[in-house]
């Protein structure tokens, strides 16, 4: 055998040994407890994060996990089948990282069998394919007698996985939940005769998804903002738009800080889908009139203002939503992409994305002895402006006349510090406008030593935590929540932002278990088109002035042509003009006419730079990549054929 092929033959057998290495280290890796995953991912989203790695590693009682899931692959969707094993993975990774403290177990409820029998008597769901086909993918997280059941695990929800099984750990092992009183006189739990599956309303309002959310964790109780007191067990409140707040209210709020207690404030100038006397249509009978809400008394206190008349416009967080059927850009719709967001924060460091519905801003400098930190806040491309009268029929005006006021304004922010109190005098007088009843005899003398019994508190005695939220609208169902169709065919409610993530991070950092903030954040990251927004912010830009001048002269001519008309009195029609009216009319007309025109040029050149826009950018995104690679390609052939011709 000549040289040649004996190389050829040695290449081809060297070739065919290291690919039989690579897939026997292949499978020994994807076995047991040698299952193992590179994670290239830009956020690491395949990798237990911080807070899962110390929930689980802090444990000091076992906890099982059951995962029952149908094994038979003829009988599950391929996007089951993948879903099931990530499932697998990341158990395996939570019993590693704990060091024996969690056991799994993997169980495989065959119809009829034991197993079954087991799922269905720990709450998981049979999900059902067909008639006759159905399948399991549920788990079950216990410690002693605590249980949490997470029924039917959904693949279009793979990010919320780990943030739910933490979530469950971490409740099953806990002692007790912390109590949240939500201080409102909002429909938050549904207005009588609400129909949740009616979000339109219709005999009355559904309640909100949010308190739904919240107690899974926390002890809710909700009060009005006319309430005599606070419940005493409380740890932490949560106001909601108090626009009818009583003074004593205020007071009560004021001792609690001071006492210790931690306070999570909504506010807002105008809430668009608060309960108004004047429905408006467009919005499918909701917001249009609900009255401004804030802290009149505590906010001076801490050297703080609240824009109650004016909310905030900024062009580079502009939202295209619907108004009569037409698409307009609604500047005081606010889509916040990850600029918006102080990093150094845990609440807010990791937040992607949010929605606010014309939110108000806060402006001040703290009193003494406090500071404030900025959670959220505006681009410098923006300004405060009047609220809707109607929805969207002043968007284009708005933006139109719109001019930045070159400074970023704070959205949410947090104070902290040593609080003194906003009452020097007292509690404020009682207030004699409620019912009467405290004018029964012996209830207003049992009422009496228990007030005077209570200290006024007028600094707090140790630091303390405030965060105040300019708007109340991203709470509401219809500023997070979005229909998404499951693979089985029924429509589930998802996350669309990170709106609530926000609030379960607040109260995560300052009422519960902080280690949930870092893996919630990743839950719901989705990537803003930053740079295609500034694109699109620049190419409006160059044809806005065009445009309002083009209206202008529309506006001129059609005023002109109706002048020119009212002028020969009211009996006078077009056909009985004198020849020099007539002439000024047809001239009128085709001024008219021409400006016009000019004006439908101007849209439609806009319209095909923002298309060509588009079309750029698509075809940067679909040919720039394989464009490079046949450039390296090409570049690495002439490197070796210029190392061949060498030799």
């Amino acid at each position: 055998m000549d040289q040649n092929k004996t190389t050829k033959l040695f290449s081809w057998m060297g070739a065919l040994v290291v690919l039989l290495i690579v897939i026997v280290l292949n499978f020994l890796l994807g076995l047991g407890f040698f299952r193992t995953r590179i994670d290239l991912t830009e956020d690491k989203l395949y990798t237990l994060s911080e807070g899962t790695v110390n929930i689980v590693k802090d444990l000091d009682t076992k906890v099982n996990i059951r995962y029952y899931r149908t094994e038979d692959k003829k009988l599950l969707p391929e996007q089951v089948q993948v879903y099931v094993r990530r499932v697998e993975d990341i158990l395996n990774e939570y019993r590693k990282r704990s060091k024996g403290m969690v056991e799994v177990e993997l169980l495989d409820p065959e119809p009829d069998s034991d197993e079954e029998v087991a799922a269905l008597q720990d709450g998981i769901n049979r999900n059902t394919l067909n008639l006759v086909e159905s399948f399991y993918n549920g788990i079950v997280v216990q410690c002693l007698d605590e249980k949490v059941v997470l029924p039917s695990l959904n693949p279009q929800e793979e990010t919320l996985l780990e943030y739910e099984l933490s979530r469950a750990v971490a409740e099953v092992t806990r002692s007790s939940k912390p109590k949240i009183v939500i201080v409102t006189d909002e429909s938050i739990n549904g207005g009588p005769g609400g129909n949740p599956m009616n979000p339109m309303g219709g005999g009355g309002s559904p309640p909100w998804y949010f308190p739904q959310l919240l107690e899974r964790d926390y002890e809710l109780e909700t009060i009005s903002v006319n309430a005599d007191a606070i419940p005493e067990d409380a740890d932490l409140l949560l106001v909601v738009h108090p626009k009818q707040i009583s003074e004593s209210m205020e007071y009560n709020i004021d001792q609690f800080v001071l006492g210790g207690g931690k306070l999570i404030a909504f506010l807002d100038p105008k809430f668009q889908f608060g309960e108004s006397a004047q429905p408006n249509p467009m919005m499918g009978n909701m917001g249009g009139g609900s009255e401004p809400s804030t802290l009149n008394k505590l906010l001076p206190a801490w050297g703080l203002t609240f824009s109650g008349t004016k909310v905030l416009a900024d062009v580079a967080y502009r939202t295209q939503v619907s108004s009569g059927g037409q698409p307009i850009n609604e500047p005081r719709v606010l889509s916040m992409n990850n600029d918006a967001f102080n990093d150094d924060v845990p609440a807010t460091g990791s937040l992607q994305n949010m929605l606010m519905w014309e939110a108000g801003v806060f402006t001040g400098t703290p009193a003494e002895g406090l500071t404030k930190t900025t959670l959220i806040h505006s681009t410098e491309n923006s300004q405060l402006v009047t609220p809707m009268q109607m929805f969207g029929n002043d968007a284009e005006q708005i933006m139109n006349n719109f001019s930045a006021e070159g400074k970023e304004y704070d959205l949410a922010v947090m104070v902290a510090g040593k609080f003194k109190t906003a009452f020097p005098d007292g509690a404020p007088a009682a207030d004699d406008s409620g019912d009467g009843e405290a004018e029964d005899g012996e209830g207003e003398g049992d009422d009496e030593p228990e007030e005077s019994s209570k200290e006024h508190l007028t600094e707090s005695a140790e630091e303390n935590t405030v965060v105040l939220i300019g708007d109340v609208d991203m709470l509401h169902d219809r500023s997070f929540l979005r229909p998404m169709r499951t693979f089985t065919g029924q429509t589930i409610q998802t996350m669309g932002n990170t709106n609530m993530v926000l609030v379960q991070n607040l109260l995560e950092q300052m009422a519960g278990n902080e280690n949930l903030i870092k893996i919630r954040s990743r839950t719901a990251a989705q990537r803003s088109f930053i740079k295609l927004r500034e694109m699109d912010e620049e190419s409006d830009k160059k044809f806005r002035e065009a445009a309002i001048k083009g209206q202008e002269e529309v506006d001129a001519a059609q005023a002109k042509l109706s002048q020119l008309l009212q002028s020969k009195g009211e009996n006078v029609s077009v056909h009985n003009l004198d020849p020099e009216t007539q002439k000024a009319l047809e001239e009128t007309r085709e001024t008219f006419a021409a400006a016009k025109k000019k004006l439908r040029k101007i849209n439609l050149d806009r319209r095909k730079d923002k298309e060509a826009l588009l079309a750029r950018v698509k075809a940067a995104n679909i040919l720039l990549m394989p464009i490079l690679v046949i450039f390296v390609g090409i570049v690495l052939a002439f490197i070796r054929k210029s190392k061949t011709a060498a030799k």
